[in-house]
C-alpha cells in the first residue's frame, strides 16, 4: 500500500476584497456578479476552479478572450504547482483551437 502524501496548494487570498471572497463561498449554482476592474474576478474563477478541482469536481471555464482564459490557466497551475512538479498530477497543455 503506497503512503498517502500531502501538498500545498497555494491559492491566492486578499483580505481586501470581502466581497470576492463571498463570491468565491456562495453555494448558488450560476454566480453572476457586477463588478469593476481589479476586482479579483478573474482570481476569483482560478480559485473557484482548483476547489472544485481538488475535491474530485471538472470544471470548463471560457472567458470572452483567450488572453483571460489563458490568465485563469496561470493561476490554476500556480496554485497546483507542487503536485504537478512531483507527478502527481499531469498538465496537458493543448494548443487553441481557432474556430472560424
Amino acid at each position: 500500500m503506497s503512503q498517502a502524501q500531502e501538498f500545498t496548494i497555494r491559492l491566492r487570498r486578499d483580505p481586501r476584497h470581502v466581497k470576492q471572497n463571498l463570491f468565491v463561498r456562495t453555494k448558488a449554482k450560476r454566480k453572476i456578479i457586477k463588478a469593476g476592474r481589479r476586482f479579483g474576478k478573474t482570481v476569483a474563477a482560478a480559485t473557484m476552479a482548483v476547489e472544485e478541482f481538488i475535491n474530485g469536481g471538472r470544471v470548463l471555464y471560457v472567458a470572452p478572450t483567450s488572453e483571460q482564459t489563458a490568465v485563469v490557466w496561470r493561476e490554476c497551475c500556480r496554485a497546483l504547482e507542487a503536485p504537478i512538479q512531483a507527478g502527481v498530477l499531469r498538465k496537458v497543455d493543448h494548443p487553441q483551437r481557432i474556430i472560424e
